[in-house]
């Protein structure tokens, strides 16, 4: 038999024939399976097909379409690289090859240094369990390093980052090519007092592998942590025909009886555009009721649904922070669902957060983002149609602030917690 005969390298398949194809007997190297239009398709589902590929002895290999976008640059237009409308930009760099987003999310989900998050806690022993995912390299031919820091507080609003206070670097344990085995990190014996441990791995030529940076804290410290104490005097509500009036300090919000959405915000004597929400974005949400009490000096305006959407809790404190608590029951399949509000496109001028970033994720791609504060610049460029693009401010940033927590119990139920300072100017 000619070896082309034994080699099966249909463009494009879908997760179900791949996996019949991987049982055998061609071997199989689909010449094209994930198309990088632009920046939507590198990296989208990889971490799948990528664990089910290397699982068998069948699979040898993938190809990504394509490594660099192949527009030209009009000299006749200011620079402006014309890609051929949808025809060309579909690289994991740019025309310039500049880093796309998807750049990173490949690298990491490629990364043959892989390690398994622990569990965080006090009494966490320092260990970490390894995958040498080489094929000809032992893993002590490799280093790693370790940083201990912390992230910036949210209200200095000039700072992003990781701020690095303890660090050192060790050279892992000889562990076989395509074996596992454990890491034990040398760490400080008050290690947990910091917000977050980093690790990066480089290979025997002293190359990045990746990243890896796991939060210490939990998310309600975070959150903690970020808000001033309470002060001024008690929030009150003033009940009206459709709405309930909330206000503490300088601040009033707006809540419908009739949709339990926030529909107006005024603080310092501006409004805020922010409003018709939170609101269920994909499953159901009929609302049932709308309830308020004060407990000491907070005030609590309950929404309660019938459908997906379980409840929203707004608890304004004395000094005009909100926080807006709300659960989701996901019983079944959605192809989207979340939380969203209203707000114009052109008055947003940045985004800064704690969270994953700097780059956008879609659900089915959340690798290539690092835990930290970062800052946003508002824009909408033309995608891939200038060198050095800012990166953008549209897509998904996974555990975003940290003023959100999010945990799943009984039936895919999700809570989460929002705070939400309203900024003068």
């Amino acid at each position: 038999m000619k070896v082309e005969a034994a080699l099966d390298t249909t463009h494009y398949p879908i997760y179900a024939d791949m996996l019949k194809k991987l049982e055998g007997p061609n071997l199989y190297i689909p010449t094209e399976f994930l198309h990088g239009l632009y920046d939507g398709g590198h990296g989208s589902g990889l971490q799948d097909f990528w664990d089910t590929m290397r699982s068998s002895p069948f699979g040898v290999g993938r190809f990504l379409w394509v490594f660099a976008d192949e527009g030209l640059r009009r000299a006749d237009d200011r620079g402006r690289i014309d890609n051929d409308g949808n025809h060309a930009p579909d690289g994991l760099v740019g025309p310039y090859n500049e880093n796309e987003p998807s750049y990173y999310a490949v690298r990491d989900i490629y990364c043959p240094f892989v390690l398994t998050e622990p569990n965080m806690s006090a009494k966490w022993n320092g260990r970490v369990r390894v995958l040498n995912d080489y094929y000809f390299t032992l893993l002590n031919q490799c280093t790693l390093r370790w940083e201990l820091g912390d992230f910036p507080n949210l209200q200095d609003t000039s700072a992003i980052g990781f701020k690095v206070s303890d660090q050192d670097e060790l050279t892992p344990p000889r562990i076989a090519p395509q074996a596992t085995g454990e890491i034990k990190l040398p760490l400080p014996k008050k290690w947990y007092q910091h917000d977050a441990l980093r690790l990066s791995a480089y290979d025997r030529e002293g190359n990045e592998l990746r990243q890896w940076t796991w939060p210490i804290r939990s998310q309600e410290e975070f959150a903690k942590a970020n808000l001033p104490d309470e002060s001024g005097d008690a929030a009150t509500v003033t009940e009206e025909q459709d709405s309930l009036v909330l206000a503490a300090g300088s601040t009033r919000i707006t809540i419908s009886k009739d949709t339990g959405y926030i529909t107006a915000i005024n603080t310092d004597g501006q409004t805020i555009s922010l409003n018709n929400g939170p609101r269920i974005v994909g499953g159901t949400g009929t609302l049932k009721s709308v309830t308020h009490k004060a407990d000491g000096k907070q005030l609590f305006v309950t929404a309660t649904f019938a459908g997906n959407l379980q409840f929203v809790t707004y608890t304004m404190r004395a000094d005009g922070w909100l926080r807006i608590d709300y659960a989701l029951d996901i019983t079944d399949e959605q192809a989207n669902i979340g939380l969203t509000f209203d707000y114009p496109q052109d008055l947003i001028s940045s985004m800064r957060w704690l969270g994953n970033g700097p780059e956008p994720v879609w659900k089915n791609r959340l690798a290539g983002t690092m835990l930290g504060v970062w800052n946003k610049h508002a824009n909408n460029p033309a995608r891939l149609e200038r060198c050095h693009r800012p990166s953008s401010c549209s897509g998904g940033s996974p555990d975003v602030s940290a003023d959100h927590r999010a945990r799943n119990h009984h039936q895919h139920r999700c809570s989460s917690r929002l705070h939400c300072r309203w900024p003068k100017g």
